[in-house]
């Protein structure tokens, strides 16, 4: 859930050490974090679970199948996200995102519980430098704290614990001399790598998993690691490719069809239309 996992909904600035201008901290908008291409006002996505022809779409949703609808700002934010399932297109999710006049700042964001019909607002919180510092659930159900280091990047993330009533570090974040962001340890553990122009190239999740993306920014494989032994029954590691994806662009460079296969067999296939606003 966004709510959850947004760390970096503040606006940040370069930091100076020793006299030089250290490189700048950039804090990317929604759309950036996704590699979105251009000014992005909406997305319509739509995942067929279980679809085994990429060639032969169905016309209605399978049970599992869902269809998401993504609107965004003109600064690259999320304002609303709705998703709906299954052949009758029950709705099952709903948020809201509520930003200052420059559509950067998250001001608050109001969760749908549609199963019990009632709602969540979580409030955001920023210091006087314009950093995200807090998240906090409206009704007090919880709250998580960030904190920096002295270049101004997120170094930890903490909730406070119901039994102990003491904060918890869930996470720690360590940055590159980039501001990009290196390594992730706490609620996963995971290494990010880098092509020279800034596009992810590689998240290695702990010892057991590894994702490649390519040029776009768009998850390629999947791979896993496999135990295996050799001829003397000592165990090795061997990765095996999982999930592999193939994509198809708009003129922006945003992907409109994916479609994943395992062992090049056809898993599933996303078609995905977007809708951008026209320049001022």
């Amino acid at each position: 859930m966004k709510p959850i996992s947004i760390i970096f909904a503040a606006a940040l600035t370069a930091s100076l050490a020793a006299g030089c201008a250290r490189p700048a901290y950039v804090v990317k908008s929604d759309a950036g974090k996704a590699w979105m291409q251009g000014p992005v006002k909406q997305i319509r996505e739509t995942y067929f679970y279980s679809l085994r022809d990429a060639a032969a779409l169905p016309d209605a949703l399978g049970e599992f199948d869902t269809y998401t609808v993504l609107d965004y700002n003109r600064a690259g934010n999320i304002t609303r996200m709705e998703s709906f399932k299954g052949p009758d297109s029950v709705r099952i999710a709903k948020e809201e995102y509520f930003y200052d006049s420059s559509g950067e700042r998250q001001e608050r964001a109001v969760v749908h519980d549609l199963a019990r019909r009632g709602t969540t607002t979580v409030l955001y919180n920023y210091d006087s430098q314009g950093r995200l510092v807090s998240e906090v659930e409206s009704n007090g159900f919880y709250r998580f704290d960030v904190t920096y280091d002295r270049h101004g990047y997120p170094r930890t993330r903490t909730t406070n614990s119901h039994e102990s009533g003491k904060n918890v570090v869930i996470a720690r974040y360590i940055h590159d001399r980039h501001g990009r962001l290196k390594k992730l340890k706490g609620e996963r553990r995971e290494k990010y790598l880098y092509r020279p122009d800034g596009v992810i190239a590689e998240i290695r999740g702990g010892r057991m998993t590894k994702d490649f993306y390519n040029g776009n920014g768009d998850l390629e494989t999947m791979a896993v690691r496999i135990n295996r032994r050799n001829a003397k029954g000592r165990v090795y590691e061997r990765f095996s490719v999982t999930l592999t994806a193939e994509y198809d662009y708009d003129e922006h460079g945003n992907w409109i069809r994916r479609v994943q296969l395992y062992r090049g067999e056809v898993q599933s296939v996303s078609v995905r239309e977007t809708d951008y606003y026209e320049d001022r």
